[in-house]
């Protein structure tokens, strides 16, 4: 089921992570492509882990100031609407509401954050910064709505919030 905004765009609510930095066999739990969400298997998290080709990636205040400048300047580009955005030292959270298929909207927005941190930080050039794909979660109502913003919020602190937009009842469409 996809979300309807008032306008009839979807919203989205999107986490991507950095590379590296949650690995199969994760203790926190993990995502298979095909198999779906899975238990903590740490012989697998440490395999991955002495696999990597690069160190994980982390953010400094900096780099998610960039991150965040990036995505939004990028979504206002596109004629897409950030709601709340949050940008931690290895991972993002994003609810918008756009009128295109949500893996575009997250892929665009990835790319363009990932090419706005190589230019200004050299450090990022010439190796990965986000893990592939990530979550993407249609929201299919207003309580939905604010029960991810109160997630966001909740585990997110004041200093990761980039843009919260407020709101009211009624964005979505009935």
């Amino acid at each position: 089921m996809v979300a309807v905004h008032l306008m009839n765009i979807p919203v989205w609510f999107f986490t991507w992570t950095t590379w590296g930095t949650w690995l199969p066999g994760d203790s926190r739990g993990w995502n298979h492509r095909r198999e779906g969400n899975q238990n903590s298997r740490m012989a697998l998290a440490d395999w991955h882990r002495s696999r990597l080709s690069h160190a994980p990636c982390e953010f400094n205040s900096l780099h998610r100031a960039a991150i965040a400048d990036a995505l939004t300047e990028h979504a206002q580009f596109r004629g897409w609407t950030i709601y709340l955005l949050t940008v931690r030292s290895n991972h993002v959270h994003l609810l918008v509401a756009a009128n295109c298929e949500a893996q575009i909207v997250r892929d665009s927005l990835k790319a363009r954050s990932t090419r706005i941190l190589r230019i200004a930080f050299p450090q990022f050039i010439n190796r990965p910064v986000w893990t592939r794909g990530g979550d993407l979660e249609p929201v299919s109502d207003e309580v939905a709505f604010e029960g991810i913003r109160r997630y966001i919020l909740q585990h997110d602190g004041p200093e990761d919030v980039f843009v919260n937009v407020p709101w009211t009842r009624g964005l979505f469409a009935h």
